[in-house]
């Protein structure tokens, strides 16, 4: 496909016209496939645009459908080609002008790497909850019911290195009817000691099983249930029964749930 475009850019004059005849005498046979082809493999978004101002300068007119193939009909006056045109077409200045405009963003003008700043989500709802043990507790994550949205979550959820059910860097817990989420919105843990475990609501804690607000599991104190794979299950998890030994900083009380409205 590369061959094709090449010749045909390195058939152009710098000034005058072409016709039909001379795009025939090529060996290579160029057609709408081939030269769409080479557009998509380029490395940059610029050459859609220029490859449109080409192909109607070039060409001049539409496709025509012959034997059942798409080919380019080609006129029989001379058409201009600008030394311009020719040169932005060039893949080698295109791919060129991709790399310049990939190393502008990732460099501030002092020269200095910079990362694009993430746009925090804005939150739906916010609970500071009391405070209380800190122990994080966990369910398997084979137990639900296939007619159920949990069973439906977890077919498209994966496990991380410590055994916990994940989405898209977002673990999936069990947490109380407090909270006012649906099976798969998302919301943030915000820990005492500050750090933050982002989750979606993967099930939901029996109001039977709760304190009187429905935050915490009346037998464990716990307001956090996290859906694990227990096969994969970290071994300091399984001995202490808590999550909160999976990662460091973890082992710290939840002191607030921020909701938010997306959902899985």
């Amino acid at each position: 496909m590369k061959i094709a475009v090449t010749m045909l850019l390195a058939a152009l004059p710098l000034s005058g016209g072409i016709t039909g005849e001379a795009f025939t005498s090529q060996n290579t046979p160029l057609t709408i496939e081939s030269v769409q082809e080479e557009i998509k493999s380029a490395e940059t978004e610029k050459i859609d645009t220029l490859s449109e101002s080409l192909l109607a300068e070039v060409f001049g007119i539409e496709n025509e459908e012959h034997e059942g193939e798409k080919r380019i009909a080609w006129e029989n006056t001379p058409v201009e080609i600008s030394e311009e045109t020719r040169n932005a077409f060039s893949l080698t200045n295109i791919r060129k002008q991709g790399q310049e405009k990939k190393t502008n963003s990732d460099i501030d003008p002092e020269g200095e790497e910079t990362e694009e700043e993430e746009i925090p989500l804005p939150p739906l709802a916010e609970y500071e909850i009391y405070p209380h043990s800190g122990f994080k507790s966990f369910e398997h994550h084979d137990g639900f019911n296939p007619e159920y949205r949990q069973y439906e979550l977890q077919t498209a959820a994966y496990t991380d290195g410590k055994g916990l059910r994940m989405i898209e860097g977002r673990y999936a817990v069990a947490i109380g009817s407090y909270f006012d989420t649906q099976i798969g919105q998302w919301f943030d843990l915000m820990l005492e000691n500050g750090n933050v475990i982002p989750c979606f609501m993967g099930d939901l804690k029996a109001d039977e099983h709760t304190d009187s607000m429905n935050i915490y599991t009346v037998h464990s104190n716990c307001c956090s249930e996290f859906i694990v794979d227990y096969n994969a299950l970290d071994k300091d998890v399984k001995l202490h029964g808590d999550v909160s030994y999976a990662y460091e900083g973890w082992n710290s009380p939840v002191v607030k749930v921020t909701v938010y409205g997306e959902n899985f």
